[in-house]
């Protein structure tokens, strides 16, 4: 019986049953790939405050997306087919894991110093971990919880210093960022099911596509 039950689910279905362990650990490739995406990442909001200066905020997100799906284009792998049932899951990802965050950062950052705001996103784990834990139903280990409760208590201490402060930050620009930050949280839960089933350049394309 259970083996017919496991036959008879969608690919879909395993995969987020798959993704339901909130507890799995990085190994030496994972940190590294996580490294480069620190580096180009974290530079993304000084080039934002640097664009910002000349153009107006939704330049931002066109830009970001469309330069992101010429570059993805060029991957062979990025052209490789996505079911129908698939889609709407796409749509949904498109304006929530690429679009909103990517036109909320520019719009933070026009009242809030691109050091803060990148500070602010090194928060991102800690907003994933809650997000994931709910999304899932399951709670994360102790060393996790304590994990959390610490980045919670960084954020508190990045931010409202700041808002106080008033030259390097506001609440309606740090409001953005948590904003974004939110929207980055839901959007991969949604994606990961998807990430079990392509690979990461066929994902990508689609949702910077929509994006743009």
């Amino acid at each position: 019986k259970n083996s017919h039950s496991a036959k008879s689910q969608s690919p879909l279905d395993r995969a987020i049953e798959a993704s339901a362990d909130t507890n799995n650990q990085f190994g030496s490739i994972e940190w590294l790939l996580a490294l480069g995406m620190a580096i180009t990442w974290g530079s993304s909001f000084l080039l934002i405050d640097i664009i910002i200066r000349d153009a107006p905020a939704a330049f931002v997100p066109f830009g970001r997306s469309f330069f992101g799906m010429v570059a993805l284009f060029f991957v062979p792998q990025s052209r490789e087919k996505i079911a129908r049932e698939h889609r709407l899951r796409l749509l949904i990802l498109g304006f929530i894991w690429m679009a909103m965050p990517f036109y909320l950062f520019p719009l933070a950052e026009k009242t809030v110093a691109s050091s803060i705001a990148g500070m602010m996103n090194g928060a991102l784990p800690v907003v994933v971990a809650v997000i994931t834990a709910i999304w899932v139903r399951k709670a994360p280990s102790i060393m996790r919880g304590i994990a959390v409760v610490v980045g919670f208590i960084g954020i508190v201490l990045i931010a409202a210093p700041s808002i106080r402060e008033g030259s390097s930050a506001d609440l309606k620009g740090i409001v953005y960022l948590s904003l974004a930050l939110l929207c980055y949280a839901v959007g991969l839960n949604i994606a990961r099911p998807l990430q079990a089933i392509y690979l990461p350049a066929t994902l990508m394309l689609r949702v910077v596509m929509i994006s743009t």
